[in-house]
């Protein structure tokens, strides 16, 4: 797998930075977590976001897979730790100094 041209890590953060802070979010919701709000925001439609990987979709059938990036990933999920546009720009923040292994 591989991420798409589209998408990285900076362009994720930035999205996330223009969130307001205190806003919630759904994580496990595949069409409205908040990597599936930010694919919409490249003009991507027609996809499904699950864990760590993201697909486009055309009907029933499954097309093209794509990882989300690690620390994207780990930030997402991590929400034990607050499930707010805030919160999650602090883990993203953090995951680059505390855990530098993930890109």
């Amino acid at each position: 797998m591989r991420t798409h041209p589209k998408t990285s890590v900076a362009g994720f953060v930035s999205w996330v930075e223009k969130q307001p802070a205190k806003t919630k979010y759904l994580y496990l919701s595949p069409n409205d977590c908040p990597y599936a709000r930010y694919l919409r925001t490249l003009g991507m439609k027609d996809f499904r976001v699950g864990g760590t990987e993201w697909c486009k979709v055309q009907g029933s059938k499954q097309g093209e897979i794509y990882t989300i990036p690690r620390r994207v990933s780990w930030a997402l999920s991590n929400i034990i730790r607050g499930n707010t546009y805030g919160a999650l720009l602090e883990r993203l923040t953090a995951s680059r100094q505390v855990v530098g292994v993930l890109a």
